[in-house]
């Protein structure tokens, strides 16, 4: 065989052989990478479009109008998305200041803030929070994140706002508003609703002037205002590298909520036509036919009006219609189906179902602690996204307000503050009492940490303890009262010593 030809064909072989290795390789590692029939139906919908693409604006505002239908008619995601909302911010979030001194850069020594003046700061940052009520917009903020799958703030300057005070307040936007009219995708910088600089951070948002669903939209459809994204909140969750617009949280879960709706409105109607039908007397005759004057015959399949308490008319004898629903699995299908749907946002099943039914108190208690970390999670996006840039904004504008905040503060720079929320339930209060002690005593946690899990400023709380304990030793003195009967102190323990007396224990 010429040398040449020998050569070719091995050359084909090995290629040959090499290209079934790999074809063995790609196909036979996973199950889910097979193709069949089967499998080619089930992923028929798979696509590889990049985040931004597959969540097109189509896409968002059809689920935003399905998700928003489903929460206003649906009471168990109503109750659920209300329930998260509360749970993560609660009564609102508490701001504790923690410098007490500042290293002057001018003169290189340390100045130490007033006494308190951490402590008036902290008040009037909570009289600004109740005055532009900041716990109710970012409840709003997060229910609108798990419907609409993201939401925006503007911060703006309330001309309203009392004289001397900061103007500074937040304005929420749905995210139909926040678009670009005529976006054609050409420009890589853009994306529908806003510019990004090309290390991919969003630099600007698109406001339209007018909401596409409100009464007047058609009079400037197509108007918008840009306005820089360091005075915009954007509180959504991202899913995937590069995305930038949110889908609904509750999305994987809409489909089994309308399972739902469908499967309880087929039950109820049902039931609800086994409850209408008395009975049947089922007569032995022929049946009646459309000559003469006879009435004319009802064909199979026709839809027939019952009334309620009816009794049917057959050829036959008597019976009485059984009702098959609801059957004994409806309640375990719901509360499955539920479950499901709830996890989709995290919800632990008796969150989901609002029944705690097939629970104890422990297993309940148990049941929600992947929930309470999950919302210890979302406390720290909310603090990133929101919390600390409002509180710059709010705190730039309040040192420039002559005698609003306390004389000789650090420089911005300086400042260093955390955010304390309302806590869980206790599911032992004693228990957990005695570890808020016993951690106390070790340094392992603060006042602050526990005053802050009832709702309570825990400096105003101990001054308010103090003239209390005050008050009621003054008054037991006056009254000749035991130790500790108003102040709830217990009396000093009297201590042996080594030569057998006794003594008081020191307090």
């Amino acid at each position: 065989m010429n040398p040449i030809r020998r050569f070719v064909r091995s050359i084909r072989a090995t290629f040959a052989t090499a290209a079934k290795r790999v074809k063995r390789r790609l196909y036979a590692s996973y199950d889910a990478a097979q193709s069949s029939p089967e499998t080619d139906d089930y992923w028929a919908w798979s696509d590889s479009l990049n985040a931004n693409a597959a969540n097109s604006p189509e896409v968002r505002k059809t689920l935003r109008e399905r998700a928003r239908y489903q929460r206003d008619n649906d009471g168990h995601l109503s109750g659920l998305v209300e329930k998260i909302a509360r749970d993560l911010v609660g009564s609102g979030p508490r701001l504790q200041i923690l410098f007490s001194s500042w290293a002057d850069p001018d003169f290189g020594t340390e100045m130490q803030v007033p006494a308190g003046a951490a402590h008036k700061v902290e008040l009037r940052f909570v009289e600004w929070c109740r005055r532009v009520g900041l716990a109710r917009k970012l409840r709003v903020m997060h229910e609108t994140r798990i419907i609409d799958g993201e939401a925006f703030a503007l911060m703006i300057t309330n001309s309203a706002a009392p004289e001397n005070e900061p103007t500074l307040d937040l304005k929420l936007y749905e995210a139909d508003q926040i678009d670009t009219p005529f976006f054609l995708g050409y420009d890589q910088s853009e994306f529908p609703g806003g510019r990004m600089d090309q290390s991919g951070n969003v630099v600007a948002w698109h406001i339209l002037k007018t909401h596409p669903g409100s009464y007047v939209w058609a009079t400037d459809p197509y108007g918008f205002d840009e306005v820089p994204a360091s005075l915009m909140v954007h509180w959504t969750k991202q899913r995937r590298a590069g995305q930038i617009r949110g889908v609904p949280e509750i999305t994987p879960g809409l489909n089994l909520y309308a399972y739902i709706r469908r499967y309880t409105l087929a039950v109820l109607g049902s039931a609800e036509t086994a409850a209408k039908i008395a009975g049947i007397l089922e007569v032995d005759a022929p049946p009646p036919t459309d000559s003469g004057d006879d009435p004319p015959a009802i064909e199979a399949m026709d839809e027939v009006p019952i009334p309620r308490g009816a009794l049917l008319t057959t050829y036959g004898k008597v019976s009485q219609l059984k009702a098959e629903q609801p059957t004994t699995q409806y309640q375990a299908f719901k509360a499955e189906v539920l479950t499901e749907a709830g996890a989709a946002l995290g919800a632990p099943r008796n969150a989901a179902t609002n029944s705690s039914a097939e629970y104890n108190y422990s297993s309940g208690r148990l049941d929600h602690l992947p929930y309470e970390r999950m919302i210890s999670v979302l406390r720290g996006d909310l603090r990133e996204v929101a919390l600390d840039r409002i509180f710059r904004a709010w705190l730039f504008e309040a040192i420039r307000i002559p005698g609003y905040l306390p004389d000789n503060l650090p420089p911005m720079s300086a400042w260093s503050w955390e955010w304390h929320y309302d806590g869980f339930d206790s599911i032992d209060p004693l228990k957990d009492a005695k570890t808020d002690e016993t951690n106390l005593r070790n340094g392992m946690t603060t006042l602050a940490r526990i005053y802050g899990r009832s709702g309570q400023d825990w400096e105003a709380s101990m001054r308010q303890r103090a003239r209390e304990l005050a008050l009621g030793q003054q008054l037991e003195a006056e009254m000749k009262l035991p130790p500790g009967s108003l102040t709830g102190l217990s009396p000093p323990k009297p201590e042996v010593v080594l030569d057998g007396t006794e003594q008081t224990a020191a307090a």
